[in-house]
């Protein structure tokens, strides 16, 4: 929904450039906000970039991508594999949460009784 119909103001106070949101047509204000949820939210570094060549090896050490330009490669690697390693890894994070409430609403549930 465009920012002039919800009448909303985006605006940070933690980023390092100040910016100036207006109101009017244009991103709705949660998307910034989850853009710079997913920019700040700690990853853990050790494997990252073993992660990143495991990515690269799956997608170009092969015979689909013997045919792409090698600066093509080393674009996807620099730009697009760092956002999604980063994304996976957060998501794996929130999954280890979701598993680990869904085992402890279930063993709090009581057994079912058998006629």
């Amino acid at each position: 929904m465009p920012a002039r119909a919800t009448a909303r103001y985006v605006s940070f106070r933690q980023l390092p450039l100040p910016l100036l949101f207006e109101k009017g047509e244009g991103l709705y204000g949660k998307t910034v906000e989850y853009i710079h949820a997913f920019n700040t939210f700690p990853v853990d570094a050790s494997g990252y970039t073993d992660y990143i060549d495991n990515c690269y090896d799956g997608l170009f050490n092969n015979a689909e991508g013997a045919v792409i330009p090698p600066e093509m490669k080393r674009a996807a690697r620099d730009i697009l594999l760092e956002h999604y390693v980063r994304a996976s890894l957060i998501a794996k994070h929130y999954q280890k949460i979701y598993a680990t409430v869904g085992r402890w609403y279930m063993s709090a549930q009581p057994a079912p009784s058998l006629p």
